[in-house]
């Protein structure tokens, strides 16, 4: 009597790319706290500085655009891992918890 005859399929995804892109994405956000960091340390306090306020603002408007860079590339790879392993799945699990916290991060920065 024959075994049981199941089939599975296996899907793997390469993420590689995204992955990449996220973290070039963190890396920019450090160089912008380092370039506000080195610009506003000679001053006393940045808040009543035209310069010290430029920087902030160029830090925050590069902050911002590479969360939402982060952003995309998790929930690029929530959509491949559901695919790949379900939605109720550990790692699916793993990566909304990321979209989750991504989300605040930018909506603090958007209000900063």
């Amino acid at each position: 009597m024959p075994k049981n005859n199941e089939s599975t399929t296996k899907f793997m995804v390469d993420i590689s790319e995204l992955k990449k892109a996220m973290q070039e994405a963190k890396r920019a956000v450090a160089v912008a706290n380092s370039e506000f960091n080195a610009a506003s340390a000679s001053m006393d306090d940045w808040t009543k500085s035209s310069d010290g306020l430029s920087a902030k603002l160029k830090q925050l408007d590069t902050t911002l655009s590479s969360q939402k860079s982060i952003l995309g590339n998790l929930e690029k790879q929530y959509e491949l891992t559901v695919k790949q392993f379900g939605e109720g799945s550990k790692a699916a699990d793993d990566l909304k918890i990321k979209i989750n916290n991504q989300k605040a991060a930018i909506t603090k920065t958007e209000k900063e």
